[in-house]
């Protein structure tokens, strides 16, 4: 898993601090803001800082 910090995803619903869904590397995984002020709509490509469990938790690409 920690392979996939830092890389890329594609947000599939709205993410924010307590849901969403994205998908990485062809698959989909639940996620999280990583800020709790940010959110993000479908179609942004966001980077994945840390995966907590079954969880990404996201941030605005840079």
């Amino acid at each position: 898993m920690a392979a996939l910090e830092g890389a890329d995803a594609m947000v599939l619903e709205s993410v924010d601090e307590h849901h969403g869904l994205v998908r990485i590397e062809g698959e989909e995984w639940t996620a999280r803001s990583f800020d709790a002020t940010q959110t993000f709509e479908p179609g942004e490509r966001v980077q994945i800082i840390k995966i907590k469990g079954a969880t990404a938790l996201v941030w605005r690409m840079p």
